[in-house]
């Protein structure tokens, strides 16, 4: 713990913050949107058994009739969808890296960072921090830069498709993590400002 605890005081320390409700949008497009469901046993591809979980939920009707004729036909699940099964069951989700909220990986609060860069900035910010700790170029550049910036231009497009009290469910959980990356990042909260006008009666992050 000693050991630690020096190192925490002592290392250079940086942190690259996502938006939450980009990293959300993200989550959904990667694990649930880019494939349909198919069959019922089957783990493949790549989180069917989250799509599986999703269409019982919201539609159990239909799961039990798809399932009983052989589970056959595609089935594709909407960002509503998955939303309300995320903010229904939120301990379904959270020991996956890909939905588990940052502050249980990071824990910024707890740790004063050196460098906060914004996922959405990565080429400059990881710019910033090459000069900064003399890194070379291939330790820092990551190929999953274009696909953020791809999902950061299409938010609104989905966060459209749920209605107001959705969108409040989503809020209401993110509500934490959105307050900690608007107090680093204040001009994305203008960025959002059309996402976040659904948020008149409920307490808005950097309010204080």
């Amino acid at each position: 713990r000693a050991q630690r605890e020096d190192a925490l005081n002592s290392y250079f320390k940086f942190i690259m913050y996502r938006n939450p409700l980009e990293r959300l949008v993200s989550g959904y497009r990667s694990k649930v949107q880019r494939y349909p469901l198919i069959g019922t046993k089957s783990e493949n591809p790549h989180y069917n058994w989250l799509r599986k979980e999703v269409y019982k939920f919201k539609h159990p009707v239909e799961y039990k009739a798809w399932a009983a004729a052989g589970s056959k036909t595609a089935v594709q699940i909407s960002f509503p969808d998955f939303t309300d099964y995320w903010s229904t069951n939120p301990q379904s989700l959270r020991g996956d890296e890909h939905f588990r909220p940052i502050s249980e990986i990071c824990q910024p609060c707890r740790s004063r960072f050196n460098f906060y860069g914004n996922f959405k900035n990565f080429e400059e910010d990881t710019a910033v921090l090459q000069s900064v700790i003399h890194a070379k170029d291939k330790y820092l550049r990551h190929g999953y830069y274009n696909s953020t910036t791809e999902t950061n231009y299409l938010l609104s497009e989905y966060y459209e498709q749920l209605s107001e009290e959705q969108k409040r469910s989503v809020f209401r959980r993110l509500l934490q993590e959105l307050d900690f990356f608007y107090r680093i990042f204040p001009e994305e909260l203008n960025t959002h400002k059309q996402i976040l006008r659904i948020m008149d009666d409920i307490p808005s992050p950097v309010s204080a």
